[in-house]
């Protein structure tokens, strides 16, 4: 059996010193392929802060030895001040046997919600007072481990002298964790009067909680708590241990499960709190092996605080799990709502605050449009997502404090509008916009009938509120994306939507990496869309058109079709794709036809109207030779059939390409005129052609025709 080796480098060290550590994780893998140049050497993930890798069964001292080595000579990292090191998910001291590794954190590195997925947190080696806050070491000035929930982002020296019930309080959302920390605050006398501690600890929770919303700060304050209340009552350091259950689609579930409980009896046997993220098994939680797994588990660890991590999931698949855990367990349910936009914009504020950094109120639009980009691929690492644009707010006032000579500590709009995609310019209400697009008559009269069928519902009670989820068919290139975004504008201006975004995603966006992810990520995609617009590119892609029980594209139509018909007045979905496509996945998916009643098919341009769409391209500070307009009218006039009908032709994103490189070629021909000499001339044209022609099919993804 191979071991699996995981470093995680500390943020304060990676990026400290001008960043000179910043490639350390690169530089330490090439180090670690070269030393076990003759073994079989797996890497399985890298990252910027961490690597993971496994090699076959060896003398485990030995390699602990020769990677501390490694780290402390070549990088001066120095164990739990730079890096920390773990053996098959538990935590180890590189200094000495893996074995004795008893007072440091164990997290399994396979969990999608490792701590690269959490606020960072950095350890002291030495215990805190138990009556004081058990915090990681802080730095003089507050670094990424202030940045979290429950933090609060004043002054060190406040913090440290505030209770632990003050800094729970001073978390942003979590009521039910705050509701929780009340009841064990309340409830610690009698425990100890009583003499109850075994039926105290007897109790389980079920953490629900996202990505990076604060799990690990959570754990640690409930930690201190208990400490603060005397409810744990060994003097030495409590600890936090997250561990990561193995998937059970894993061919070794059952050798690696054992693992675990051996790992989890011979090291964890004093008061501390044990954290098992359970995502990978949502929706599995009814097989015998992992009620044997938890019982396993918790016999023998009667002095410990067990809490199971699962993700924000369908109510379906939270009140299964809950069940399943409560046949074997007296579990208490914990709720952590993702963070809403205005916990967000708290969130940062107080970051910034931590620097004397105001931040006026015309940033958050830039800030959520930047927030919603970090999604746009089906992931999104929560408060250290957060984090990190708050940093980058700051770079950006001192980069502008530095070109203006200015020591400005207010961040305003025009100060980072880099930090975001630049929206498409509105040149009128979303129904102008959509009458002056080229073509598209039929297009145009559905969605005004659309709108007028749906207008007429909100205001007459006598019509039914119709389901308003659509497919979209037609090749690329013929407006879906800017239809399904002036749709939205639409819907939003005449107060048809609750909140009126647009999410686009392609389909395998919503798949997962392993079984019972898919879910769980199309429920929080389908989440952040509630009120909205969600928009799925390529949609056909999550059907293969087979009964391939692996295939996580069905477990996402599934979950597709569950939120569709559950919030049917608040979300509208609008699936696109070619023609042949949408019609095979809509064939193999009886419940989604019935559940989509509109479908728009967009035709193809006329060649005329891809001469209009590109003459609509040129800015406006370019002319034309005499003679230039006919010869493109020509060009298009003349596209061989075999080009046009051909199913990757490109239609108006031809057009905008081909528009582009001939300006760009007139800029090139006219360097150094004014701008009042800009002309485009057949030759531009011609070699703009020339130079797309042979360019291959365009598959990035883009705003407007697509």
């Amino acid at each position: 059996m191979d071991v699996t080796i995981r470093v995680e480098f500390q943020q304060s060290w990676l990026y400290g010193g001008g960043g000179a550590n910043s490639f350390a994780v690169s530089r330490f893998l090439k180090q670690c392929e070269r030393l076990y140049a003759e073994t079989d050497i797996e890497v399985h993930r890298r990252g910027l802060d961490r690597c993971e890798f496994s090699l076959p069964a060896q003398n485990q001292d030995s390699v602990l030895k020769e990677l501390a080595s490694i780290l402390e000579k070549d990088y001066q990292a120095q164990a739990g001040e730079a890096y920390r090191l773990f053996v098959d998910g538990a935590e180890v001291t590189p200094d000495a046997p893996s074995s004795d590794a008893e007072d440091v954190s164990a997290q399994d590195g396979s969990a999608d919600d490792s701590k690269d997925a959490r606020e960072p947190a950095d350890r002291k080696e030495d215990p805190a007072p138990a009556s004081g806050p058990s915090e990681e070491a802080q730095p003089s000035e507050p670094g990424p481990q202030t940045f979290r929930a429950g933090v609060n982002s004043g002054a060190e020296t406040a913090k440290a002298a505030a209770s632990v019930m003050d800094r729970v309080e001073n978390l942003i959302g979590a009521d039910d964790f705050k509701s929780l920390c009340r009841e064990i605050r309340d409830r610690a006398p009698l425990v100890k009067k009583n003499h109850t501690e075994k039926v105290f600890f007897s109790q389980t929770y079920l953490f629900t909680i996202g990505q990076g919303e604060g799990l690990t700060n959570s754990l640690e304050l409930m930690r201190d708590l208990l400490s603060e209340t005397g409810l744990f009552q060994d003097n030495k350091r409590h600890a936090v241990r997250e561990l990561s259950l193995p998937s059970p689609a894993d061919q070794q579930v059952e050798e690696k499960m054992q693992h675990l409980i051996g790992s989890v009896a011979e090291r964890f046997s004093t008061e501390s709190i044990i954290s098992y993220d359970i995502s990978r098994w949502v929706g599995h939680t009814s097989k015998e092996l992992f009620k044997e797994l938890i019982l396993s588990v918790l016999r023998g660890n009667e002095n410990c605080v067990h809490v199971f991590r699962a993700p924000v999931v369908s109510e379906r698949l939270h009140h299964q799990t809950e069940k399943d855990l409560r046949d074997v367990l007296s579990v208490r349910s914990v709720r952590f709502p993702n963070l809403t936009a205005d916990q967000q914009h708290e969130l940062v504020t107080r970051h910034l605050n931590t620097y004397d950094i105001t931040v006026d109120g015309s940033c958050w639009e830039i800030f959520d449009r930047r927030v919603a980009e970090e999604k746009s691929d089906g992931y999104f690492y929560g408060i250290r997502t957060l984090q990190k644009i708050g940093n980058e707010m700051i770079s950006l006032l001192e980069q502008h404090n530095v070109k203006n000579e200015t020591e400005s500590r207010v961040i305003t709009a025009d100060k980072i509008v880099s930090i975001a995609s630049v929206p498409e310019e509105k040149t009128g209400d979303g129904m102008a916009q959509l009458e002056r697009l080229v073509g598209m008559a039929s297009i145009k009269e559905q969605i005004r009938s659309i709108v007028r069928q749906i207008e007429l519902s909100r205001t007459d009670d006598a019509f039914k509120k119709p389901t308003m989820h659509m497919c979209f068919v037609g090749k690329p290139g013929t407006g879906k994306t800017t239809v399904a975004r002036l749709l939205g504008e639409i819907l939003n201006e005449r107060g048809l939507l609750r909140i009126g975004k647009f999410f686009e995603y392609r389909g395998r966006d919503l798949c997962g990496r392993y079984v019972g992810e898919t879910a769980i990520k199309t429920t929080e995609i389908c989440r952040e869309a509630y009120g909205s617009i969600l928009f799925i590119d390529e949609a056909y892609s999550l059907f293969r058109g087979d009964s391939r029980s692996n295939d996580f594209g069905r477990e996402a139509i599934d979950t597709l079709i569950a939120e569709m018909e559950n919030h049917a007045d608040d979300l509208i979905v609008i699936f696109a794709g070619y023609p042949e496509d949408m019609e095979l996945m809509l064939s193999g998916n009886d419940g989604m036809r019935s559940r989509i009643p509109y479908r728009l098919d967009f035709p193809d341009y006329t060649r005329e109207e891809l001469a209009d769409i590109f003459f609509l391209g040129i800015p406006a500070s370019f002319g034309m030779e005499e003679g230039v307009r006919d010869h493109i009218r020509a060009y298009f006039a003349d596209i061989p059939d075999s080009v046009f009908e051909a199913r990757d032709f490109g239609n108006a994103r031809f057009c905008r390409n081909l528009c582009e490189r001939t300006w760009g070629k007139a800029l090139a021909r006219l360097a150094g005129e004014g701008e009042e000499n800009r002309t485009i001339s057949e030759e531009d044209f011609d070699a703009a052609v020339r130079e797309i022609s042979g360019a291959a099919p365009e598959k990035k993804r883009s705003i407007g025709f697509i």
